[in-house]
């Protein structure tokens, strides 16, 4: 097992993986990533997984609790919101990964 912290959208991860991977977890990790990194930070995790590769992820989910807290001021679009951080989330997984063919 190869543990590691990275910044997926900015560094590759190719420089911390020497070769192809069975399975890449993320945890509260998707959610972080502003739109406009989001592809190329998903291109570059599909960049280690082996072919068949699982890639796990565990993110804020619809009507939990986060979402529920927001005030109309955090409300960016349908299910689409900005924290006080200025990081963002969505809830909807097909609108996220629909540009990418993993």
């Amino acid at each position: 097992m190869n543990v590691f912290v990275s910044d997926i959208t900015e560094d590759s991860l190719k420089d911390f993986v020497p070769e192809p991977v069975d399975v890449v977890s993320l945890i509260f990790v998707l959610s972080a990533i502003h739109p406009d990194k989001f592809l190329p930070a998903l291109f570059s995790v599909a960049s280690v997984l082996r072919p068949g590769g699982a890639l796990i992820f565990r993110d804020y989910g619809l009507y939990d609790m986060a979402q529920l807290r927001f005030g109309r001021g955090n409300k960016i679009s349908e299910n689409f919101y900005v924290r006080q951080d200025g990081t963002s989330w969505r809830w909807r997984l097909d609108l996220m990964f629909s540009p990418a063919t993993m």
